[in-house]
C-alpha cells in the first residue's frame, strides 16, 4: 500500500512573520501593496503579531474550514503519486500553515507552505495541490538528476522555473481536475509572456505524448533548453517585471 503523508493544517506565526519581513526587505513596495493598513513607522514584527491576535478566531475558523476538505488533499496525494510513478517514501508529513503572507511560499526542506487566510477554501485547495506537487516532483527529479543540488530547486534557477511550468501542466491532468474542479495556469506575469511566445502549450502537449512521467521530465528539460535558446525564456521569466510576488 502506498502510504500518503499526514497533512497538518495549523499556523506558524514565527515563519509567517520571518517570511513577510524577508519579502519586505527584497521589495520596498511589498508592504504597501499587500498590507494597506501598515505604516512605515510601525515595527513590522509587532504589526504581524497584532494581526494574529486580532484575527485569532478567524484563523481558527479558516483552519477548520480547510480541515473539512482534508479528504480532497489526501486523494490528491494519491493521484500525484500515481501520475509521477513514485511513492511518498520519506515524506511523512506536510504542514499547511494558514497565515498572512500573500504569495504562498513553500519550503522544500520542511515540506510546508503558507496559505493566505482570506482565500476562499476552494482556492486554498487549488494552491495546496500545486505546492504538494512540488514536494514529490523534486523527489522524483533528484532521482533522475542526482547531481542537481537542492539550491537549483529555488528561484531563479532553471530547475525551479521548469517546476513552476510543469505544476499547472500536471494540474490539468483529468484526474486532478476532476478532483479540485479548477483549472490551473501559469503565474499571471508568466502568462503574459506565454501569450506572446506560446511556450506553455509545448509542455502541455509533451505531457500527453510521453509514455511515463520520468520520460516526460527528461523531454521537458530538453524542451526547456530548446525554448530558452530561441527566446531566452529564463531571462524573460526572472526579470523584475515578471517575478512572482503575489
Amino acid at each position: 500500500m502506498n502510504k500518503i503523508p499526514e497533512i497538518n493544517i495549523t499556523t506558524n506565526k514565527n515563519l509567517d512573520t520571518k517570511t513577510i519581513a524577508e519579502l519586505a526587505e527584497m521589495n520596498d513596495k511589498f508592504m504597501e501593496i499587500h498590507f494597506k493598513d501598515y505604516r512605515k513607522d510601525q515595527n513590522l514584527t509587532n504589526y504581524i503579531i497584532n494581526k494574529y491576535l486580532a484575527e485569532k478566531n478567524n484563523l481558527s475558523s479558516k483552519i477548520r474550514e480547510l480541515e473539512n476538505k482534508l479528504n480532497i488533499l489526501e486523494e490528491a496525494c494519491k493521484i500525484i503519486s500515481e501520475i509521477m510513478g513514485d511513492k511518498w517514501e520519506k515524506i511523512n508529513k506536510i504542514n499547511v500553515f494558514i497565515g498572512f503572507c500573500p504569495i504562498i511560499p513553500r519550503f522544500l526542506d520542511t515540506k510546508s507552505f503558507i496559505l493566505p487566510y482570506e482565500l476562499n477554501v476552494n482556492i486554498k485547495i487549488h494552491f495546496s495541490v500545486h505546492e504538494i506537487i512540488h514536494f514529490l516532483y523534486f523527489q522524483k527529479w533528484a532521482k533522475i538528476y542526482k547531481k542537481d543540488s537542492i539550491e537549483t530547486f529555488e528561484s531563479p534557477h532553471q530547475n525551479w522555473i521548469l517546476s513552476e511550468i510543469i505544476a499547472p501542466v500536471i494540474m490539468r491532468d483529468g484526474r486532478i481536475f476532476d478532483l479540485i474542479k479548477t483549472e490551473s495556469n501559469l503565474y499571471p506575469e508568466w502568462k503574459k509572456i506565454d501569450d506572446q511566445y506560446k511556450y506553455f502549450d509545448e509542455f502541455l502537449s509533451l505531457y500527453y505524448k510521453t509514455s511515463d512521467f520520468e520520460d516526460f521530465l527528461i523531454e521537458a528539460k530538453k524542451k526547456y533548453y530548446e525554448i530558452d535558446n530561441k527566446i531566452n525564456l529564463t531571462s524573460l521569466l526572472t526579470s523584475r517585471d515578471s517575478q512572482h510576488m503575489g
